[in-house]
C-alpha cells in the first residue's frame, strides 16, 4: 500500500500573515491618530499582532498532519500513535462549511480519550 502524507496548507498561512500584517499597519497608522482611542489601538496592535506567529509557524511547520499507510492512519493532532486498521470499522467524507472531514467509526474499546485529562473527557461526552 503507498504512503499518503497531508500537510498544512500554506496558503492558509500566507493568508493569515497577511490579514494579520494588515490589521497590525492599521493600527500603528491609527496609533498616530489623535481622535482614537489608545488602548483600542493597542488592543487590536496585540490581538492581531499574536497571528503573526502563528502563521510563522504554520508555515514553517512542514510535519505531516495525517498519514495513512499500510499500518493504520496517523492523525498528529488528535492521537499520538496509529490507529490500526483492524480498529476502524468504517469511514466516511464529511464536508461543513466546505471544509471536508475524514471521519471514522471505531471499536467500542478504543476509546482514546481514557488517556487524556479530566477536562478532555467531559469535552468528548458533550
Amino acid at each position: 500500500m503507498t504512503e499518503y502524507k497531508f500537510y498544512k496548507s500554506r496558503s492558509k498561512a500566507f493568508k493569515l500573515l497577511f490579514l494579520s500584517s494588515l490589521f497590525v499597519f492599521a493600527g500603528i497608522y491609527l496609533l498616530n491618530q489623535p481622535a482614537t482611542s489608545k488602548f483600542m489601538t493597542w488592543l487590536c496592535i496585540l490581538f492581531f499582532g499574536m497571528g503573526i506567529p502563528l502563521g510563522l509557524f504554520q508555515l514553517l511547520d512542514r510535519r505531516p498532519q495525517i498519514i495513512i499507510n499500510k499500518l493504520g492512519i496517523f492523525d498528529r493532532t488528535v492521537h499520538r500513535d496509529f490507529i490500526n486498521w483492524e480498529i476502524v470499522q468504517d469511514a466516511y467524507i464529511v464536508t461543513i462549511h466546505r471544509q471536508r472531514f475524514i471521519c471514522l467509526v471505531v471499536d467500542e474499546q478504543f476509546e482514546p480519550s481514557k488517556a487524556r485529562g479530566e477536562l478532555t473527557q467531559k469535552m468528548v461526552n458533550l
